[in-house]
């Protein structure tokens, strides 16, 4: 695998201000494309529990991961990683958006970001703070 994550200036666009972002204050993206739609491929994104991570996966390849633990109902995010090929393309994003977009429709678990890619992208994203086992402030 290549580049770490360790925040959301990976994000090729500004998430805050683009209006074609789903930032801060939106509630709907576009469908059938990632919401960077344009700026990348399409990223399937997975759950492969025998491994304890969600992948992103772009043509058939896997491209990047986030790895996580599961302690009850508490899933705790460690690790973000995307492909070197990839970095710059929004596939980090893409790939949390999948995952809390998972959890939210598996329901019975709260987040928890030990990870500081996927904490600055909750911060950014705070619609999903009613998944956060604890809520910021």
């Amino acid at each position: 695998m290549g580049a770490v994550l360790p925040t959301a200036a990976d994000c090729p666009v500004d998430c805050k201000t683009d209006p074609a972002s789903d930032g801060p204050g939106e509630t709907s993206r576009p469908t059938g494309r990632s919401w960077l739609a344009g700026l990348m491929t399409d990223v399937a994104v997975h759950d492969s529990p025998d491994a304890h991570r969600y992948e992103a996966v772009v043509d058939g390849e896997v491209v990047g991961f986030a790895d996580y633990t599961l302690d009850q109902d508490v899933i705790t995010f460690v690790h973000t990683e995307v492909d070197d090929a990839q970095e710059g393309q929004g596939v980090g994003s893409a790939l949390i958006r999948g995952a809390i977009d998972d959890v939210r429709v598996k329901g019975a678990r709260t987040v928890r970001a030990a990870c500081p890619f996927v904490s600055t992208w909750l911060r950014d994203h705070p619609e999903n703070n009613d998944l956060l086992d604890q809520p910021p402030g």
